[in-house]
């Protein structure tokens, strides 16, 4: 009985999802299409949707966490970055025009962030690990049973955005304050 009970509650739940797996791919195909403009937007989707099945044929679930786990050392600095730049350092205000200037703080705040995670824990992808400690560090640095990477992670890069940030911004000049100037 419970091997029919649970394939049932499996193909419902499988037939509940296919929407979703549509708009990831349509989303994914968008989110591309803003770095391409030119390119066709029903062919980014087939390639996503083609590439996403090809990977999700070939890994096992097990990979899955350990790329989740590499992808969390990207976002958790990324979001502290942002959060701390948007909130305190920029004043909730972004210049997101097309004649923005490249800004090199957040970048940098965000590598640290990165680096303070893979210091403490590197995952578990065996290249990756070996990448960042090989095999006289273990299992990462300073990894210890009280150390969090994301929390540390998050910590480094936020409190990098903020001291950086504001070396960045001490040295630029707003553009209402250039025009004012007898050689604006």
């Amino acid at each position: 009985m419970a091997v029919p009970v649970g394939t049932l509650a499996f193909a419902v739940l499988a037939i509940r999802e296919i929407d979703q797996s549509f708009v990831d791919t349509y989303s994914t195909a968008v989110s591309v299409q803003n770095l391409r403009p030119r390119w066709d937007r029903r062919a980014l989707a087939l390639i996503v949707g083609s590439l996403a099945t090809v990977f999700a044929l070939t890994f096992s679930v097990d990979d899955y966490e350990k790329f989740l786990i590499l992808i969390g050392s990207v976002f958790v600095p990324l979001f502290a970055v942002a959060s701390a730049d948007f909130l305190f350092v920029s004043h909730q205000h972004w210049d997101v025009s097309p004649s923005s200037r490249l800004r090199w703080a957040p970048v940098v705040s965000w590598v640290g962030g990165f680096v303070a995670y893979q210091l403490i824990y590197p995952g578990t992808i065996s290249w990756w690990n070996d990448l960042w400690h090989g095999d006289e560090f273990g299992n990462g640095v300073l990894h210890r049973s009280w150390t969090s990477a994301s929390v540390l992670s998050f910590v480094v890069a936020g409190a990098l955005a903020l001291l950086v940030g504001r070396v960045d911004r001490a040295g630029t000049v707003p553009a209402d304050a250039a025009a004012r100037s007898p050689r604006g």
